[in-house]
């Protein structure tokens, strides 16, 4: 292990632990070994450094958030369209699966709650997640211990303002799942392991965020997106939830405003969604289901 290793740990007073919120990320190479085994762990860590991030020589510009006047994106169908060209995004990250790692303190009954807390994850669509701080939150609906934590999401380049993701957006017992990005604009998708009953302060939903201004725009409803996240050219964005015997869904939003503008029933959960050619295939684990994409 490094000489740096000692830094890598977070001030904690009265159970709440917080870094620095300029804090920067740093790769975890081979020399550090001993900090990625953890059980399960596939994919490098990255350790918060505490010294402030450079200024950087590159600029941003706001997105445009304006809302804008759309009609439906997808309906039930299984027609290619050969000559379809519209970009496609989809969100970086896992569903169900932490974006930080099996070492997150981030959700109820929390298995590493002391060895790792300064993560971050530099994604390759250019933006860092950092976890800034974590506090017991009590137990979850299903009787089990977890933590409240906040987190930073900057753009990796040092361009823009960092937005801060406090208890005020992240509910406790939740943590980053996935995040998409389109040049400043970020949808960042929050979500809970288990019933939406288990988690009654709310969980699984997307929040955009403007990472050159440093600010929230709007989130969705609890309970709306725990599946992938997808941006259809610049201005819808596809979300999907499901749980067992709760509802199975997808939504398509205005990607601006938030506005939702088709709710779409799917046979089971959402477990990955897949286009070609015109075609989305959303694959769930009661079988499949196609739409057409009008757009």
């Amino acid at each position: 292990m490094s000489s740096n290793a000692s830094r890598y740990r977070a001030s904690c007073e009265s159970g709440r632990c917080e870094l620095s919120p300029t804090s920067a990320v740093l790769d975890v190479g081979p020399v550090e070994a001993s900090l990625q085994a953890l059980p399960g762990q596939s994919r490098p860590l990255w350790m918060l450094d505490p010294e402030p991030r450079p200024v950087s020589a590159h600029s941003c510009a706001a997105a445009d958030w304006k809302p804008r006047n759309l009609g439906p994106l997808l309906r039930a169908g299984r027609n290619r369209h050969i000559g379809y060209s519209t970009n496609i995004v989809k969100g970086e990250g896992e569903r169900m699966t932490d974006l930080l790692g099996r070492a997150s303190p981030c959700n109820d009954a929390p298995s590493h709650l002391a060895s790792y807390p300064n993560l971050g994850r530099k994604l390759n669509n250019g933006v860092t997640v950092a976890l800034s701080s974590f506090a017991p939150a009590g137990k979850s609906g299903r009787n089990q211990p977890g933590n409240q934590c906040s987190y930073q999401a900057y753009l990796t380049d040092g361009s823009g303002n960092p937005v801060n993701l406090g208890k005020e957006v992240i509910p406790p017992f939740t943590s980053i799942y996935s995040v998409i990005r389109k040049g400043s604009a970020a949808w960042i998708g929050v979500q809970f392991n288990g019933y939406a009953r288990e988690f009654p302060q709310g969980g699984s939903f997307v929040v955009a965020v403007d990472l050159c201004g440093g600010y929230v725009l709007w989130k969705s409803n609890n309970y709306t997106s725990n599946g992938d996240l997808v941006l259809v050219g610049d201005d819808y964005l596809i979300t999907g939830y499901g749980f067992t015997a709760e509802k199975r869904i997808i939504q398509v939003r205005d990607a601006h405003s938030g506005k939702v503008l088709q709710t779409l029933g799917i046979p089971g959960d959402p477990e990955a969604m897949n286009f070609n050619q015109g075609l989305l295939t959303v694959k769930t684990n009661h079988g499949e289901v196609s739409f057409e994409l009008l757009r």
